[in-house]
């Protein structure tokens, strides 16, 4: 017995007319998977990270637009620890359906006080750090 061949639009369309809660339910999950689709098919993120040189020759790594942070115990290792705190961060968020935040241009990264308290200093290398996720 072959196969009916199913119109699902045409399906969706009946259904909307005879129940409306079903197409204010239909149009809240369509708008919430085109939204995570673009999120997902998106699969280069940049994102400015700023490099705190400590007296060990560690570093210390912030993500101000992520409010995100990990360290190196040199720069190499630093920008590979950055990358995989980046790609972590962001893949929860896709994950739990949060927004990802627009990325800060370099130029107009600022530090709080916090910030100062919180590496010991204001002195840091701002760096464009980028990931790419499936």
């Amino acid at each position: 017995m072959p196969f009916e061949k199913l119109d699902i639009n045409k399906i969706i369309d009946e259904e909307k007319k005879k129940n409306k809660d079903f197409e204010i339910e239909y149009n809240k999950i369509k708008e919430e998977y085109e939204k995570r689709s673009q999120q997902i098919h998106k699969s280069t993120y940049i994102f400015p990270a700023l490099f705190f040189y400590e007296k060990e020759g560690r570093y210390s790594v912030y993500f101000p637009d992520l409010d995100i942070a990990t360290f190196g115990d040199n720069f190499e290792d630093a920008v590979y620890m950055a990358k995989d705190c980046l790609a972590g961060a962001l893949l929860t968020k896709i994950e739990y359906n949060e927004d990802i935040p627009e990325s800060t241009a370099i130029e107009d990264i600022k530090l709080t006080e916090d910030n100062i308290d919180t590496f010991g200093t204001d002195k840091f290398t701002a760096v464009l750090i980028d990931v790419n996720l499936p």
